[in-house]
């Protein structure tokens, strides 16, 4: 939790201010920015456009940071975006956005080297329904699912999904039936159903009703551990 009401205000918990203090370099740098656009546009109100996961938990941990942001610079008008990773990676690539909030493994190879924040490390689980067969079992590992359909992203939502996934099962022997999916929400209706089971982050999901289950799992040894991240685009960068 990193917000917490006080009367009408929303303040930030111990937790929050010690993200906050990871977050402040780039609000300093953001505000920097701001000041210089004043100084040389002469403008009343400046826009900063900002690319933001559409995953729910990700956004109720960012936009009380915005808010607060907001507040702290009212002449800034902030335009938000909310898209998919392969959505805000295109965003990014044409300069459509000033700040994103994203994957760090779907980051556009022009901000690989750009100044970035961690908003929060990302665990890898095998993700199923509570009424799926195999979510009976107290362990369940990569080899068990080598009879089952495997969801996964499609290109159009997620340009690391495939290749991640996939590689776990290359790394046993095996290569699952596959089912695509172009949306969060048509995979979860499907998970939840028990049609199928993915791998990938519970951060994802929404798990309405608590229906899913999560079993995790490691990185593979040459992976790097996903995190949300924080990153100038543009002049940010």
């Amino acid at each position: 939790k990193l917000f917490e009401s006080e009367g009408k205000k929303l303040q930030l918990t111990k937790g929050g201010r010690k993200l906050f203090a990871l977050w402040e370099p780039m609000l300093r740098q953001t505000e920097d920015v701001i000041r210089e656009t004043r100084k040389n546009q002469n403008q009343k109100e400046t826009i900063l456009r900002i690319g933001l996961l559409e995953y729910e938990k990700i956004k109720e941990m960012v936009l009380p940071w915005l808010i607060e942001f907001g507040e702290e610079y009212p002449r800034v008008r902030m335009e938000i975006t909310v898209a998919s990773p392969a959505k805000l990676r295109t965003m990014a690539e044409d300069s459509e956005t000033d700040l994103l909030c994203t994957l760090s493994s779907e980051l556009p190879r022009s901000c690989k080297n750009h100044e970035m924040v961690t908003v929060k490390p990302l665990e890898l689980s095998i993700i199923l329904a509570q009424s799926h067969p195999l979510a009976k079992k107290d362990i369940l590992n990569i080899e068990n699912l080598k009879d089952e359909t495997i969801f996964i992203f499609s290109n159009s939502h997620s340009e690391d999904a495939q290749k991640q996934i996939l590689s776990h099962f290359r790394e046993k022997g095996f290569i699952p039936e596959v089912k695509f999916f172009r949306s969060q929400e048509s995979m979860e209706v499907e998970l939840m159903m028990g049609k199928g089971i993915t791998t990938g982050f519970g951060d994802v999901f929404k798990n309405a009703g608590g229906r899913l289950k999560f079993y995790p799992m490691p990185y593979r040894k040459e992976g790097v551990p996903a995190r949300v991240v924080l990153i100038g685009v543009t002049s940010l960068g």
